[in-house]
């Protein structure tokens, strides 16, 4: 399945809306990998401000090509009706929106708006970015009233019976004072406003009476200036100050980050007097979830010593054997880079699990060796014993768990491109820490053992009984 969210120019009918949106799923399902459209709208009086439209693509295994390569596709298809503004929604681990989401806020509305308007603008010229919108960009056409304090004060017209007249005039009272027409089961409202043609004609509106606490009524012409304009669709606020939100999803093919990188370097993103650019939606979510896996892997990392250092008995040992930590971390970044997938909610998942499947493998080299040197074998011998003796079942769980990870990697079964990501971080970590740790991982026991004994020499060493009773003989 497949969402686009479409922008409708604000004040169009709901039918006119229907009838672009039809053409729109026509030509959608000229494609042969679409099954169906489905497209809602949320209107309200008479127009559409959105819409949704479902696509329902075939199954994965009857197609050659992917999600991605398919609104790639369908992009240009969606870019031919002039006005109406299509984005895709983008759904990486589970969470809807646009890729990248960055927005301005400021205490000036106008500060704010110009700003977003540039940063999309400049947005829109990176290559790597698609479905570039600013909540800004959209005006509604409406007609403004602006009242006249010093004329209201001298007619004696408050803003209430202002407001008031307005809003009969062009929705009618309010529900609890609107007259009900008695049935024999119910009761209808009873709702009178202007036709629909005065509504939007100055003149008939500017004639409307307002009433006045001096006595007759005004014309409403006498105490506010009635005009056409354009107005803010949608208002948006952050901790308390005006904010307009930038969003933009990325072409497959580019890292996030790296496209992230691109947007904060451009020189329209550092705002301008009255505005500054703070990261929201999913740039945010992003960043807080990058905050919250690392704070995990830190203490992951500090479990595993302290439970190394429990089974060993030895604080300097399980340095040699979380030595292929890091090397796992390279091979997990080199895997998704080779699979072309971004960094993701399952792909930190992958690195979470990398961190017990490589340590066991250096616990199988580093124990056979430490048992090996407790029987009175030489270090270098030892060593040399378990890189022998080691290494078969080491390789053999390496391509075991890799082979398991293969359908996640490849994006097997329904909805599988979204674990993509961590059996590519799963295999590249566990392929690169296996071939550098049989290297490194002996290299670092022969520094840390050297480490260790350098370090007893400064040590007292412990006097036995035995060695007491016999330094005491001969005095005696």
């Amino acid at each position: 399945m497949i969402q686009a969210r479409v922008e409708i120019p604000p004040g169009t009918p709901v039918l006119e809306a229907d009838r672009v949106l039809q053409r729109m799923s026509a030509r959608i399902r000229e494609n042969p990998e679409v099954i169906g459209v489905f497209t809602s709208m949320n209107g309200a009086d008479g127009s559409a401000p959105d819409a949704n439209m479902y696509i329902q693509l075939t199954q994965r295994d009857e197609r050659n090509r992917s999600a991605y390569a398919i609104q790639q596709e369908m992009r240009p298809i969606l870019s031919e009706f002039a006005d109406y503004r299509a984005a895709f929604v983008q759904d990486q681990g589970g969470s809807s929106g646009s890729d990248i989401t960055v927005q301005f806020v400021g205490e000036d509305p106008v500060a704010v708006n110009a700003a977003a308007d540039r940063l999309a603008a400049a947005m829109g010229q990176v290559e790597s970015l698609a479905d570039v919108r600013s909540t800004s960009a959209l005006r509604r056409p409406e007609i403004q009233l602006r009242p006249r304090q010093e004329d209201m004060a001298r007619l004696g017209v408050t803003s209430a019976a202002l407001a008031s007249a307005i809003r009969i005039a062009t929705s009618g009272d309010a529900e609890q004072n609107l007259p009900k027409y008695d049935l024999a089961d119910r009761q209808i409202p009873i709702r009178v406003t202007l036709r629909p043609d005065q509504r939007s004609d100055l003149d008939a509106l500017r004639s409307l009476p307002v009433q006045s606490s001096l006595g007759a009524p005004v014309r409403i012409d006498a105490v506010a200036d009635v005009q056409f304009s354009l107005g803010e669709a949608t208002i948006e606020r952050r901790d308390r100050e005006r904010a307009v939100t930038v969003g933009a999803n990325v072409r497959p093919g580019t890292q996030l980050s790296t496209a992230q990188a691109a947007v904060f370097g451009l020189p329209e993103a550092q705002g301008g007097p009255g505005a500054r650019l703070a990261a929201g939606g999913q740039t945010e979510d992003f960043a807080e979830m990058t905050a919250s896996f690392g704070s995990a892997m830190l203490w992951g990392i500090i479990l595993i010593y302290i439970v190394l250092v429990l089974l060993f008995r030895d604080f300097f040992q399980p340095i040699t054997i979380m030595t292929a930590l890091p090397l796992s971390l390279g091979g997990a970044f080199l895997g998704l880079i080779i699979a072309n997938q971004p960094l993701s909610l399952f792909a930190f998942i992958g690195l979470l699990m990398l961190m017990g499947l490589v340590t066991k493998n250096s616990i199988l080299l580093v124990d056979f060796a430490v048992e090996r040197m407790h029987a009175g074998m030489s270090r270098n011998a030892a060593l040399m014993e378990a890189g022998m003796k080691r290494a078969r079942p080491i390789i053999m769980t390496t391509f075991a768990m890799s082979g398991g990870m293969i359908p996640a990697a490849a994006g097997w079964g329904v909805d599988g491109t979204l674990r993509q990501g961590m059996g590519a971080a799963v295999i590249g970590g566990l392929m690169l820490s296996t071939l550098l740790s049989l290297v490194f991982v002996p290299a670092m026991f022969v520094l840390i053992d050297r480490l260790e004994r350098w370090v007893q020499g400064f040590l007292p060493k412990p006097t036995s009984h035995t060695d007491e009773k016999t330094a005491r003989t001969p005095a005696e």
